[in-house]
């Protein structure tokens, strides 16, 4: 997959090895496969299904696979199959057929940061939707995405293995390397993670075929009337009056590639102002990590970013006021504790981006245990030797220790 997130995790995770040779097969060759044979009607999130109908085009598909892999594999044999997610709709069937067939399929899972009520939502999403994972092994981030799995029916304990984000070892790297002041010579930089107003709360993503208003099913009961309205267009707002008010400073303002929720940060942005100053840029999808390390400060909120602008060493700031205030809110959002400083109003966001800004920190070589314990627990990695593990789990699944040694 071209998706930033898990292209990192696996070029570290072979980083300085030889005992692989990678193959890529882009993730639209298997879309393309599945479109006229998989029925429509499924998807990431609708996948457990108990109509005979569609139970028959996944067998046609699982069928037509096993056709395709045992003539590519004349041509190239493979050890180990590696996916971003367990539960990605064209490739259910192909992690059955390559078990059946005596390859391993094993999902290096991204997406692992879960707050207290979103494990809830994932519970039944797992459970009720997508349903068991058919492949070897799940590596994923920490305790909470493994426990998560365990109980939701997705793999047995022993199938699901804690690796940590192998990505962060880089980043680790990154701030031993250049420990010490901060550039100042260099025009200065904040980043800010931007986020819609129902970012990661009120509904479930579906695909077009699914002819659902804005490929988005909404949620019953209380799911449904959640949001970060005041949230949401206080933080966006705060960027472009910074913006204004400093001309020297440059605000990106990243997004990741979703049309929906580019579209809702845009409007964000718009209603701020109706011309968006120069010095604001804003940057879609793409890996973060560039733009990251040329910042004196990372601004987001609910968001993987922030965690690695924490272990890269940069002060990272979340916007708390708005919803972020209700107390019945506060499961829905990652915290950070004190790895990060926390703004309570527009006003204040805006004074502590510039005092970083106009103060830069020092980048430091050795995080505080308390800072370490925050990475730890949400991406497993405090020790920069996540891409290692993965690296161990995947030469295990191939032959595991005890045959290597006998």
């Amino acid at each position: 997959m071209a998706r930033a997130g898990f292209l990192e995790d696996v070029e570290e995770s072979f980083r300085g090895t030889r005992d692989f040779e990678l193959v890529v097969w882009p993730s639209f060759a298997l879309k393309a496969f599945a479109a006229p044979i998989l029925s429509p009607s499924l998807d990431h999130n609708y996948y457990v299904s108990v109509d005979d109908k569609i139970e028959a085009t996944k067998h046609a598909y699982r069928d037509f696979l096993r056709q395709t892999w045992l003539h590519f594999a004349k041509l190239m044999p493979i050890d180990v199959v590696l996916t971003g997610n367990f539960s990605y709709c064209a490739e259910r069937e192909f992690a059955a057929m390559l078990e059946e067939l005596g390859t391993p399929f094993v999902a290096l899972h991204k997406e692992n940061v879960r707050p207290p009520r979103r494990v809830e939502y994932w519970r039944h999403l797992y459970k009720e939707r997508r349903g068991p994972f058919t492949g070897r092994k799940v590596l994923v981030y920490n305790e909470i995405e493994r426990r998560l799995q365990i109980e939701s029916g997705v793999a047995s304990p022993d199938r699901v293995v804690i690796t940590g984000m192998p990505r962060l070892d880089r980043i680790h790297r990154w701030r031993r390397d250049h420990a010490g002041p901060s550039a100042v010579n260099t025009r200065p930089q904040v980043l800010f993670f931007a986020f819609a107003r129902q970012e990661k709360l009120t509904a479930i993503q579906r695909k077009p075929s699914a002819k659902i208003e804005g490929n988005m099913e909404a949620m019953d009961g209380d799911w449904g009337k959640l949001g970060w309205m005041e949230l949401g267009e206080g933080s966006h707002r705060a960027m472009v009056e910074l913006a204004r008010a400093r001309p020297d400073i440059t605000v990106v303002v990243k997004t990741k590639g979703q049309r929906r929720k580019k579209d809702d940060i845009l409007l964000m942005l718009q209603s701020a102002s109706d011309t968006l100053p120069p010095n604001l840029k804003l940057v879609t999808g793409g890996d973060p990590f560039p733009l990251m390390i040329e910042s004196r400060v990372v601004v987001g909120f609910n968001t993987t970013g922030l965690l690695e602008a924490i272990a890269a060493g940069k002060p990272v700031i979340v916007p708390w006021f708005g919803e972020a205030q209700d107390s019945a809110m506060r499961d829905n959002i990652i915290d950070l504790n004190n790895a990060a400083v926390y703004a309570q109003s527009e006003a204040d966001l805006i004074r502590m981006i510039t005092d970083y800004i106009d103060n830069p920190r020092d980048v430091p070589a050795q995080l505080d245990d308390s800072v370490s314990q925050v990475l730890e627990y949400w991406v497993g990695n405090s020790d920069s030797a996540a891409g290692d593990r993965v690296h161990r789990a995947i030469k295990d699944v191939i032959a595991p220790p005890l045959a290597r040694v006998g």
